[in-house]
Parts: structure tokens; C-alpha cells; sequence
């Protein structure tokens, strides 16, 4: 609640000018009310506001903030124009991070030198260096550049808006989220050269070269699509993923694996906390090592916004866990969002932070505390807890105890009480089924349950922000995640055991690329048959207030789930749940179907003649809307592709699918 009411205080900033000395005053009044007065309510009321206005004041405080010798603001103000020759002086912060056909570099500027002036400056400087030849990657080797190293670089920054249609992002706003002050493609390697002998940070710097090396190893021992995912999914570098592959994923909904993420920080640092026990008992010697490395991991894979929020959120479950106490998943997540938005609170306004924080609210506000629920009434057997059994229906009783009754269990459990008693279970199937069999069908229907809930909380989301619905990403999910993970686990032990031998690392090479064509058969099948997703136009303008209404049957079936107790004495219980929760599903359905087949998004025609020409950079395109509403498109964009068949293609976005097609979802 109180992350939510920081994140409400920097939106209404954004859009509602405030004086910052009256919001300071309010805040200090609020506070002190919430220390001060003994009654709860009120007092969570007054916590809540100076949360409110804290959010408020500190989003003021960061925009304010900007310095103004920083590129960002260099640009902004006009006192060096975009795409002037400059010469930068700084640290690299980031890189090098190869891609196809060159290498990215960040580096923290110091100094800046235009039409022959000099001044200090701050701010990151993002500079692709391309290495199409095997000269231009030895000067690029011979340049010396390391992470915390000192260069200069002769270059030309651009920093300004482009493809300025409706429903097309803007590109400065892009590069703030990222914390890029200004970008610029250099000619070649001979441009960048180190200025000093200092020496970089030894620790990070090598951190940074073993994961080019690890790139470069899976480049060189893997086929292109095997070696573009994993270096996607555990080296955070998208730059080697095909458009095929990527196509794939996105129409399956399942791109978000290729991206490191809550579910990549979260498995690494439960391997790092399971290893870790293996050699000491002592807690926090665990945490420790297993933050120290995963903070380094998340460092070595460029440090970007959702890698660092995932990584926190998991250093707070862990850190709980050495004080040995339970930490709230709804708590801890809002203590990571606090911190995040205290730090950077543009956030909230990012489609990352966004979608992050969404699904992991999904899955630990409803998702877990609902399989919880099923397992305990599955399970359910007489004892001073729970003494009565559950008072659910009949059918969900019997689906529960199909999934989760254990016989074995219970005769244990039985012979310790002494009293006897007879349980009568009456399954969907037969209980004699292998406990294995049903183990996997468990976790089969949780992994499912999960990917569902996930999905319809995303609808909105997904819609606004990506103009696609994924059907298949039900089940593609499941699929991709399991065998993802056994590739990756063939992965580590081939480029392992190639560092000693060739011929015994071949068989597991073979082994990670076979696994590699049935992880993509699936994608590509639903992908090409048209039937793994389908793309939306957004509702225009006040109709957007659609997908704020959404979220409130979500949260009403949220406050539901936490409050069912289908243990409870009196069904009362049960029966209030399930009237709360009725008109709400059905409010959800209804709303699903507006955002989906959006039935009122279309514009009405007005009688006249409308001819938008679009910004698509060095051509032409023009959309014809007629007095009676039809449409006219000319030039779809894009470009034709001159390369023979079977060569890498990059996963780089047309001019039609960046552009033009969402100035039309945009027009609805």
C-alpha cells in the first residue's frame, strides 16, 4: 500500500503542478499525525498521505536534479546541437558488449570538447564501434578498452526525436529509461583510443572479459539460433538472436525468456543458496557468497533496470532469511519498488517496471496463496489446527485431493495419534496412481495455473504497451522454460569440458543443439500457423480508461483469494467468497472482451477527408481515411532483403512494424 502511494505521488507530479513547499509542508504534517495519533485507521491514512506526497516531492527532486553540465542536458538546452562533431573524454562504464557486425560501449563522460570549446561534463555516452573486418577488431584490441578504463572518443551524438507519428515512443524517452544521455556510431575502431595508463577496476574489468570470452565460445562451438538464445538468456546479450527465432518467441508470447528476468535471478540465486549450503552452514556466510555473486552477474550482464530490480528483490528474501524471519513476499516487494522509485522515480512510467511488478504481484497476491489454499484442502487430514475438513465444494474438493492426497502420509500420520480414525477420500481418479505421476501432474496444473493468472493480469499491458494478445503463451511458457533450462545446463557443460578437450565437449554440443529444435519447433509451429497470437489497436484518447478499470476486478479477486479460508468453521465463508468473487470474474470477462476484440475503438467517420503523411525517416508514407470511414494505406514500410537465403538476420524491426503499424493500432 505504501509503494503504491509513493508510485500515485510521482504520477499526479508528473501531471498536476504542484508547489513543492506546500507538498513538503503536507508530508510534515501527515507524518507527525501518523506518529502522534493512537487510533489504526487514521494513523494509516496519515502514513499513507506522507508516502503520497514523499513520492510527489521526490520525483520533483529528481527532475530538478539534472545537472547542467550533463549530455542530457548539453543537447536538450541547444548549446551543442545532435549530430555535431564532438570529442568525449571518460570511464567505460559498460562493455565492450559485442553484437553483430561490432561492439557497444558506455562510457561515463568527463569532458567535452565542441567547436573547439572545452568543458567538464557527466552523463553516459552509448558508442557502437564496428568490426566488420578482421583488422578493425585488432585496432579495436589494441585500443585497450576495459570496463573502468579512461578513453576518448571522436565522435558524433545524436540526441533527439525521431519517427514522430502517434503511438510511436519517443526515442529520448527510450534513452532516459535506459540512463543513456546521448548515442553515436563511430566510423571506425581508430576513433576510440585510451587516454591514460590507469588502471581499471581489476574485479569488474575481468568480470566483463570473461563474459565476451563466454560469448565468443558460444559463437565459435554453437549453431547461430542455439548460440543467439543462450547468449540472450544467460549473458543478457540480445544482439545474436535471429528474426526468425525472435519472431518466433514474440508471436508465442514467450520473448521474455530471452530476456534476463525475475525467473532467471530467481533460479540462479536458488542454485547459488543450494551449492552454497553444501559447504557451510552458517547463513550468513550463504548470503554473502551468493549475493556477492549474483550482484557481480548482475553487474557482468550490463546492469540494466530489471536485472538490478530483480536481483534486490531476491537480496531482500535473502536477507530476511538470515535474520530468520519470514518476510512477506507482498512486503518485500514493495519494499524493492520503494527503493527503486526513490532512486529512479520515472520508473513507474516504464513499461519494464510496469510489467515486472504486475506479474510478480500476480503470482505472489494470488497465484501462490491460491495453489496454497488447494494443496491444504488436497492434503487436509484431521489434526489441532485444522480439525474439520474443508468447507468447499464438492468438485473442487475432489480435484484437490486427486493432485495432492498422499496415502503414505496419512498411515504415518495415523499411527502416531493416539486416536484412530477412517478418512474417506473421493478423487477425480484413482489414487493408486505412481506418486510420481501425480507429482507431475501437480505441478503441470500450478506451472498452468500460474502462466494463466499471469496472463489475463497482463492483458491491458500488453495490448497498450506491445499491441499483441498470446494464446499460446498458456502452454509455450511451460514448454520453453523446462527445455530452456535443460539446454542451458547442456550448454555450461560443453563450453566447460571444451576448455580441456574439443572432442569430448562435441557429444554435449550436439546434445544442447538437439534440445534446441524441439524448444523451437513449438514457437515456430503456433507462430506460423497465425494461431499464437493476434495483434490490438489501443483504444484512443478518455477510451484508455478502460485499462485502469481492469485492474479493479483483479484487485476485488485478489482481496478475495487472501481472505478465503476453506477451513472455516462456518461455510458463511465459503459462500460470502464465492458471491464477491462471481460478479467480479464476470466484470474481468467482460473487460477481457472490450480490450480484445475492442469494439469501440474504431474512430467514427465524420464526413470528410483525412491524409495523415508519416515520419518514417527517408521515404514516404501516407494514411487515407475517407469521408465514409475506409482507410487507404500507402507503403506498408520496411525494406527488401537482398541476402541469400540461410545467412544471419538479425533481430532488428522493420520500419513497418516500429512505425506504421502502431500510428494504426494507435488511430484504434
Amino acid at each position: 500500500m505504501l509503494a503504491a502511494a509513493f508510485a500515485a505521488g510521482i504520477v499526479v507530479d508528473k501531471y498536476v503542478l504542484l508547489e513543492p513547499w506546500v507538498v513538503l509542508v503536507v508530508m510534515s504534517l501527515t507524518v507527525v499525525a501518523a506518529l502522534v495519533v493512537r487510533e489504526m485507521r487514521t494513523a494509516t491514512v496519515a502514513l499513507v498521505l506522507a508516502y503520497f506526497t514523499a513520492g510527489s516531492l521526490c520525483s520533483f527532486v529528481a527532475h530538478k536534479s539534472i545537472s547542467p553540465d550533463r549530455l542530457r542536458s548539453l543537447y536538450d538546452t541547444g548549446q551543442i546541437a545532435s549530430g555535431d562533431e564532438v570529442q568525449i573524454d571518460g570511464f567505460v562504464t559498460a562493455g565492450p558488449e559485442p553484437a553483430y557486425g561490432g561492439s557497444f560501449v558506455e562510457i561515463a563522460a568527463t569532458k567535452i570538447e565542441a567547436k573547439g570549446e572545452h568543458r567538464n561534463a557527466s552523463g553516459r555516452l552509448r558508442v557502437f564501434v564496428p568490426l566488420e573486418s578482421v583488422e578493425s577488431l585488432a585496432t579495436f584490441e589494441r585500443s585497450g578498452v576495459a570496463y573502468g578504463a579512461e578513453m576518448r572518443v571522436r565522435c558524433s551524438p545524436t540526441r533527439e526525436e525521431q519517427y514522430q507519428n502517434p503511438g510511436v515512443r519517443s526515442r529520448l524517452e527510450i534513452m532516459d529509461e535506459q540512463g543513456i544521455d546521448a548515442a553515436a556510431s563511430i566510423k571506425s575502431p581508430l576513433q576510440i583510443e585510451r587516454i591514460s595508463e590507469t588502471k581499471s577496476f581489476v574485479p569488474l574489468a575481468a568480470v566483463f572479459d570473461q563474459r565476451r570470452r563466454l560469448i565468443d565460445n558460444l559463437r565459435a562451438n554453437f549453431d547461430a539460433p542455439t548460440a543467439g538464445i543462450m547468449i540472450a538468456s544467460l549473458l543478457g546479450d540480445k544482439y545474436f538472436v535471429d528474426r526468425e527465432t525472435g519472431n518466433a518467441f514474440r508471436e508465442g508470447g514467450t520473448f521474455h525468456i530471452l530476456v534476463i528476468s525475475g525467473v532467471h535471478i530467481t533460479f540462479i540465486g536458488g542454485l547459488l543458496f543450494f551449492f552454497a549450503g553444501k559447504f557451510t552452514r552458517r547463513r550468513s556466510l550463504q548470503f554473502i557468497f551468493s549475493a556477492g555473486i549474483l550482484w557481480a552477474y548482475t553487474v557482468a550482464v550490463g546492469a540494466d533496470i530489471p536485472v538490478m530490480r530483480a536481483s534486490l528483490v531476491f537480496t531482500f528474501l535473502a536477507f530476511s532469511r538470515l535474520l530468520d524471519r519470514k518476510s512477506s513476499p507482498l512486503n518485500s516487494l514493495g519494499a524493492c519498488a520503494l527503493v527503486l522509485l526513490a532512486v529512479r522515480p520515472s520508473s513507474v512510467f516504464t513499461a519494464s517496471f510496469q510489467l515486472t511488478f504486475l506479474s510478480v504481484a500476480a503470482i505472489v497476491g494470488i497465484a501462490f496463496p491460491l495453489i496454497g489454499k488447494l494443496r491444504a484442502i488436497g492434503k487436509w487430514m484431521p489434526g489441532a489446527a485444522q480439525p474439520f475438513p474443508p468447507s468447499v465444494s464438492t468438485g473442487l474438493r475432489k480435484f484437490a485431493e486427486t493432485l495432492y492426497w498422499n496415502e503414505t502420509s496419512w498411515s504415518i500420520e495415523s499411527k502416531r495419534q493416539i486416536w484412530s480414525a477412517g478418512l474417506f477420500k473421493s478423487p477425480a481418479l484413482d489414487l493408486s496412481l505412481h506418486p510420481h505421476i501425480r507429482s507431475a501432474a501437480a505441478y503441470l496444473f500450478e506451472g498452468l495455473l500460474v502462466s494463466a493468472i499471469i496472463q489475463v493480469c497482463l492483458i491491458p499491458l500488453s495490448v497498450y504497451y506491445f499491441h499483441r494478445v498470446s494464446f499460446a503463451g498458456l502452454l509455450l511458457n511451460l514448454w520453453v522454460g523446462v527445455l530452456l533450462a535443460f539446454e542451458s545446463f547442456a550448454v555450461a557443460a560443453g563450453i566447460a569440458v571444451a576448455a580441456v578437450s574439443q572432442t569430448l565437449a562435441e557429444p554435449i554440443i550436439r546434445l544442447a543443439e538437439t534440445l534446441n529444435a524441439p524448444l523451437l519447433y513449438f514457437p515456430k509451429l503456433f507462430a506460423d500457423s497465425g494461431w499464437a497470437s493476434i495483434r490490438l489497436p489501443i483504444y484512443p484518447g478518455y477510451g484508455r480508461v478502460i485499462y485502469v478499470i481492469y485492474f479493479l476486478p483483479v484487485i476485488a479477486i485478489a482481496v478475495a483469494v487472501q481472505r478465503w479460508d476453506p477451513f472455516a468453521v462456518k461455510a458463511l465463508s465459503a459462500s460470502v467468497t464465492r458471491m464477491r468473487v462471481a460478479p467480479m470474474g464476470f466484470l474481468l470477462a467482460a473487460l477481457a472482451a472490450l480490450v480484445i476484440f475492442h469494439p469501440l475503438s474504431s474512430p467514427k467517420p465524420d464526413g470528410k477527408l483525412h491524409v495523415d503523411f508519416l515520419d518514417v525517416g527517408q521515404g514516404d508514407s501516407a494514411f487515407v481515411t475517407f469521408p465514409n470511414g475506409e482507410t487507404l494505406l500507402i507503403d506498408g514500410g520496411g525494406k527488401p532483403d537482398f541476402r541469400t537465403e540461410g545467412s544471419f538476420q538479425p533481430d532488428v524491426q522493420t520500419i513497418g512494424e516500429s512505425v506504421v503499424s502502431p500510428f494504426l493500432w494507435e488511430r484504434g
